[in-house]
């Protein structure tokens, strides 16, 4: 009579205690007809490579200390219940009361739809003398502040275009971080940094796995409805460049002791997720949710 039809098998390799066995080890697995009842044997072979995808580990939220930083935000959904991806919102920062617009973005992630403008930071103009002020050995100078507290780094007021900050003014990052310097990756490798964020939000992720590298090459893209406001940039000799033309926004991830990944975004429509540059530089800031 004929061979009766598998129809399902099921084969369980077990590799526990075996330490030489990595993702991308190649094995070759026979099976083979054992019954004597049937003339036929049969010996198919299978090359299998086992590929393991570690789980993805949640990042830790690391909160801000200085003095304010705690001070709880709300955030109204504009439609209750519709926590879904194209859904609005209203951020009110609670440590000044500002209120800013927010969306639901394609990466399941509410983001400000604002610049953030938080802090009593100078609005003397782009002169000689705020020039003079704006960069400094390795950016730890404060003169700003949040609920009277002096807080590191630089920033500037930017009219309807929102605030300014070099690298260390966003992450509020120990000394040791500035431009020039060396920032340990235990302070923000694989952690959601507050920075100067309201609580319970924080600054986008940077690099290949961040937040920013997430989003479409072109800024249009009607799924990804933020507006980007094309506010320019202050160098650290003080100018400001490019207002009205680019928006730049920094993240949390440092690339090297002098640069820090930010997202570029052209009045063109173009984005650009993985550039970089030095920490002096004054960029906008957009948080996202926790």
């Amino acid at each position: 009579s004929p061979a009766p039809t598998i129809s399902a098998t099921q084969v369980i390799l077990n590799f526990v205690g075996l330490s030489d066995v990595v993702s991308g080890s190649v094995f070759t697995l026979k099976i083979a007809a054992s019954n004597p009842n049937y003339c036929k044997l049969d010996t198919q072979e299978f090359s299998i490579k086992l590929i393991y995808n570690p789980p993805i580990e949640t990042p830790v939220y690391v909160p801000a200390t200085y003095p304010g930083a705690s001070i709880a935000s709300t955030h109204v959904i504009n439609a209750p219940g519709n926590d879904v991806v194209g859904a609005t919102g209203v951020l009110t920062d609670g440590r000044d009361g500002k209120k800013y617009t927010t969306a639901k973005m394609p990466d399941g992630q509410w983001w400000m739809s604002k610049n953030l403008e938080i802090g009593t930071c100078p609005n003397a103009g782009w002169t000689t003398t705020v020039n003079a002020t704006w960069g400094s050995s390795y950016d730890q100078a404060s003169n700003w502040d949040i609920n009277g507290a002096a807080l590191r780094g630089k920033c500037r007021q930017n009219g309807t275009y929102g605030y300014l900050y070099n690298w260390i003014a966003a992450t509020q990052f120990p000394d040791g971080c500035g431009y020039g310097q060396d920032c340990p990756t235990s302070n923000w490798q694989n952690k959601w940094i507050q920075g100067i964020c309201p609580n319970g939000w924080r600054l986008p992720t940077g690099g290949t796995c961040g937040d920013f590298a997430n989003m479409p090459t072109s800024t249009r893209s009607a799924t990804w409805a933020i507006t980007w406001f094309y506010g320019g940039a202050c160098i650290n000799s003080g100018s400001l460049v490019f207002q009205g033309s680019t928006a730049w926004y920094w993240s949390s991830a440092q690339n090297n002791t002098a640069y820090g990944y930010f997202l570029a975004c052209r009045s063109g429509g173009d984005a650009d997720p993985m550039c970089v540059n030095p920490k002096d530089n004054g960029f906008n800031i957009r948080c996202v949710k926790n």
